[in-house]
């Protein structure tokens, strides 16, 4: 089954190196790539798009941080099980408490190699498809 990822980032150099590395990894999924998190939110809220497999989130975002959209996306039943990475610049412990207290699986910085983000999705949609196949959670365990 191909698994639909989306990436909310407001940095369209970060989707596009995400995209290609993603395809590396795993060729079937199905990339969806928006820069608007708000506009993400009410897309996925009101079923204007697929629920995905997995998002990846930047928290530095205009209009709505994704912080608080992860916190949003959680309180609504029908998303609140789809995992969310936090995938930012952010170094930051407090963002990271938050992200994970919020429900974020996993907390990513993004890495300033490409071959680091291979490794880290390399590492995450294995998890998932061994998830995937054994019916379980999609992400059962953080990786940080």
């Amino acid at each position: 089954m191909n698994k639909r990822v989306l990436l909310i980032d407001d940095d369209p150099d970060d989707a596009e190196l995400f995209n290609i590395a993603l395809k590396e990894v795993d060729y079937s999924s199905i990339f969806h790539y928006l820069n608007d998190s708000k506009m993400a939110l009410d897309l996925l809220r009101y079923k204007k798009i697929p629920a995905p497999a997995i998002i990846f989130l930047d928290i530095n975002m205009p209009l709505l941080n994704g912080l608080d959209f992860l916190k949003e996306l959680k309180a609504v039943d029908f998303l609140k099980m789809i995992p969310v990475v936090m995938y930012s610049t952010s170094y930051l412990q407090k963002d990271l408490d938050t992200a994970v207290n919020l429900g974020a699986v996993a907390f990513w910085t993004k890495p300033n190699q490409y071959r680091g983000l291979i490794a880290k999705l390399n590492a995450l949609m294995s998890n998932l498809n061994s998830a995937e196949a054994a019916d379980k959670d999609m992400v059962s365990e953080t990786i940080f």
